[in-house]
């Protein structure tokens, strides 16, 4: 299963104009780091 997923990764970075699809990727990395840090900070504090 996930190697399809790498293999549809890889068409895509072999695309013409995989500029936006990179983009959405890095904010989808950005809000999920985020959640984890508030979530991290959630479980630290007593």
């Amino acid at each position: 299963m996930w190697k399809e997923e790498l293999k549809k990764a890889s068409a895509h970075d072999t695309d013409p104009v995989p500029r936006k699809s990179k983009a959405t990727g890095f904010r989808v990395t950005v809000v999920l780091v985020l959640t984890l840090l508030m979530l991290l900070l959630l479980l630290l504090l007593p």
